[in-house]
């Protein structure tokens, strides 16, 4: 007998009172990344301010993976989704354990 399982083992969700910044956004484009580490970022096009501060029209946000067992999000381009990042390594990042979804 053999059971699902998830590698994606969440402390805390990130939402609206922790992000550092939450919008909802379209996604324009999904890149993997190989250096230093694997990632893949996805950059918005903001569409409406939730948190934090935003000064541009376009936005940069990274996920480990993207598949939701690995922390991350499936992101398709021309997808609208509501965000919430936090920063790492001088870098905004969103995944699994934060309240960010697809609308």
């Amino acid at each position: 007998m053999f059971n699902n399982s998830n590698a994606c083992d969440c402390d805390s969700i990130i939402g609206v009172k922790n992000a550092s910044i939450g919008f909802k956004g379209t996604v324009i484009s999904v890149r993997r990344v190989d250096s230093p580490f694997i990632r893949y970022e996805i950059v918005f096009k903001i569409r409406k301010k939730i948190i934090g501060r935003i000064r541009t029209k376009r936005i940069i946000v990274n996920v480990p993976c993207l598949l939701e067992m690995c922390c991350g999000i499936p992101f398709k381009e021309r997808d609208t989704y509501v965000i919430y990042s936090y920063m790492r390594n001088d870098m905004l990042y969103t995944g699994a354990c934060t309240k960010s979804h697809k609308l």
